[in-house]
């Protein structure tokens, strides 16, 4: 009998709590000054750690199959990451069309790159969530390896995005703790990639 997701909720809300914490900090905890864009880079880290959440939920599936319905779990929670990565560069769109600036010149010149790192992540994510659905079909089935590396290279893009402007992640111990989400993902990465090998073998 699989154990219920309760677990795998409260890890995650631990997981995603930093987050929260250095955002309001960096508000000063002053709650009546949250408006769209000061949520902007809150939705950003959120959508994030659900996403490095999932990967580290993949790896302990691997060695605990049936424990719990991992298939519920990653269904419900995705759909909070498409809301977040949706919101995320909506605010920045609209915060920049207030300021009559492109959304690609929010950061200065010396963002653009990071930018538009982002943006072809968000392409990534959003195909996958597209191709996910049509998993079964012939064309995806047999091109799905392809897909998850595309899907892994977004992820990098988006750590990287966030290291170069997250306001939140320049110094402290919030930006040790990104730099390990990096790492763990990473590993995560080397350790599938080597499973993958195994069973091609």
């Amino acid at each position: 009998m699989k154990k219920p997701l309760t677990s795998l909720y409260l890890l995650l809300t631990l997981a995603c709590l930093p987050s929260i914490y250095y955002w309001l900090n960096g508000l000063g905890w002053e709650i009546e000054n949250i408006s769209l864009i000061t949520l902007f880079p809150v939705f950003g880290l959120l959508a994030f750690t659900i996403m490095w959440f999932h990967l580290m939920t993949a790896w302990y599936k691997r060695h605990n199959p049936e424990m719990f319905n991992y298939r519920k779990f990653f269904r419900q929670t995705s759909n909070w990451v498409l809301v977040l990565i949706l919101l995320h560069p909506l605010l920045l769109t609209i915060e920049s069309l207030k300021i009559d600036i492109k959304p690609i010149d929010y950061a200065g010149p010396n963002g653009r790159f990071f930018i538009l790192i982002a943006g072809i992540a968000l392409l990534i994510f959003l195909s996958y969530e597209v191709t996910d659905r049509l998993r079964e079909k012939p064309i995806i089935k047999n091109n799905w390896p392809i897909v998850v590396a595309l899907n892994r290279v977004a992820m990098l893009l988006i750590f990287f995005h966030a290291i170069k402007l997250g306001t939140h992640l320049q110094t402290g111990a919030f930006k040790i703790l990104w730099f390990g989400f990096g790492v763990s993902m990473l590993a995560y990465f080397i350790s599938s990639y080597k499973n993958e090998l195994t069973k091609k073998a």
